[in-house]
């Protein structure tokens, strides 16, 4: 939001962030590209990223819950995944529009 609305843009998608480029560690997007946002930070992402580290399939919900008990090491390390990486992709974009106001949507707001 900038100036109490909500940045639409022409296509309707202004403020979606989630094919723009993060880090070649969440691999190939479906859009095509490597890296995005969306490949390392989004609710499925993080849900196989706990995953591949420990070889349990877990919902977010799941791995939320053993990250605030803090007696799962993988899970916190998923968690510590998330805020690193939503604190450089939420930085690049607060930079560009200094919003004043933003709205976490998607399974990970929810938890």
């Amino acid at each position: 939001m900038v100036n109490g609305k909500v940045i639409g843009g022409r296509q309707g998608i202004g403020g979606e962030w989630g094919h723009n480029f993060l880090d070649e560690s969440g691999g190939l997007c479906y859009c095509g590209k490597v890296g995005c946002v969306e490949t390392i930070i989004s609710g499925p992402s993080l849900e196989r990223y706990y995953k591949s580290i420990s070889g349990e399939a877990l919902k977010l919900k799941e791995i939320t819950m053993r990250y605030r008990e803090g007696n799962d090491n993988f899970a916190i390390e998923t968690m510590e995944r998330l805020f690193h990486y939503f604190g450089k992709a939420i930085s690049v974009v607060i930079n560009i529009i200094d919003p004043d106001a933003i709205v976490i949507g998607g399974c990970v707001g929810k938890y």
